[in-house]
């Protein structure tokens, strides 16, 4: 067997269907399997040990650049190439009108979600073999979707409750004070956790004598933060010369990184549901985000969820209801996170 394993993206996405790749690895241990991923994210797949080769195509930057000439050279020469694999099984987890024209070329053996259970039905019409799984607005997570469809696919039996990443884990070590990374940026404007709210939890960590550090990514965020620090000097920002942890320079840095600390806090975003994966203690903020079908599954993980009721049909990344800021995260109360770190510090120290 010879495998393409197509997730084009984003960060978190793609580590939510490494339970399903784990699932193909018990089954096919002999099979050959690659991955066709956008450029932006080609670490990720090669940290699952199935995993022998990537394929990018330059989406995110080719749109981004008003979809450039070379850039869609690029990606012409990379269907070219996939036809000269000989894949014998080619699965689309994504299920999007962008991933399934990308191997429409390799229609006689691909496989995709129909149109009952595609997140654009249209892009069913593009696979030989339609499967379904559930809608993602019925209550079914991206997870379970993706197991489901890698079984059905290839026809094996799987546990909905056996969740494994595939990852070398969390290997912190006993120290006096626990420390806590702390995440606060995401790209989307609904899913950030109010300043005051961070600091103010910063305030309570630091009283607790906890060793935090800051992740960022960007100029704008280190920026932000350089603020935090100036307002608690004892925080740490997280850069390329201060060792151990280190900022990542590279997603696998992060990677290394998240394995040391005691507990991540975190939005829904890629490096929570990599902390989640790693099964580092993990408390994941949820708002605008479609909680059902996207929040990371793990033992090690706590969800927060707003109590706001429009959050189960939001999924935006403008508030309707306030457009200066996110209703549905200024309504997730510090003291009910604080309380919920207290309490996974003291389960994971026993």
């Amino acid at each position: 067997m010879k495998l393409l394993i197509v997730m084009l993206s984003s960060f978190g996405d793609i580590l939510q269907i490494f339970p399903a790749i784990t699932d193909i690895q018990k089954q096919h241990p002999q099979a050959v399997a690659h991955w066709l991923v956008d450029e932006q994210f080609n670490e990720i797949p090669n940290w699952h040990p199935f995993i022998q080769k990537t394929h990018t195509v330059p989406l995110r930057k080719t749109k981004k650049t008003l979809f450039s000439l070379k850039n869609i050279q690029e990606i012409i020469k990379k269907k070219h190439q996939l036809t000269l694999e000989n894949y014998t099984h080619i699965i689309d987890f994504q299920s999007l009108l962008k991933s399934a024209l990308l191997i429409r070329h390799l229609k006689k053996n691909s496989y995709g979600f129909d149109k009952k259970s595609a997140i654009e039905p249209f892009a069913s019409y593009f696979y030989s073999h339609k499967i379904y799984t559930n809608h993602p607005a019925k209550n079914l997570n991206l997870t379970q979707r993706a197991k489901q469809l890698a079984s059905k696919a290839l026809k094996y039996s799987q546990n909905p409750k056996t969740i494994d990443y595939g990852l070398s884990t969390h290997k912190k070590t006993k120290t006096s004070q626990p420390t806590i990374l702390l995440h606060p940026g995401t790209t989307w404007p609904t899913k950030h956790w109010p300043d005051k709210n961070w600091l103010d939890f910063i305030k309570r960590c630091l009283n607790e004598n906890y060793n935090i550090y800051l992740s960022w990514h960007g100029k704008n965020e280190l920026k932000k933060y350089k603020g935090y620090k100036k307002k608690y000097p004892k925080i740490h920002l997280l850069n390329k010369k201060k060792s151990p942890p280190i900022e990542a320079s590279s997603l696998t840095d992060k990677l290394e990184t998240l394995k040391t600390v005691d507990c991540v806090i975190a939005v829904d975003t890629g490096i929570a549901h990599l902390a989640n994966a790693l099964k580092t203690p993990c408390i994941i903020l949820y708002g605008p985000s479609p909680y059902t079908y996207c929040a990371a599954i793990g033992e090690h993980t706590i969800h927060i969820k707003s109590s706001i009721k429009c959050t189960t049909k939001c999924n935006r990344k403008k508030c309707s209801i306030n457009k200066e800021t996110s209703t549905c995260m200024e309504n997730i109360n510090v003291e009910e996170v604080f309380k919920q770190l207290k309490q996974t510090l003291k389960q994971h120290d026993n």
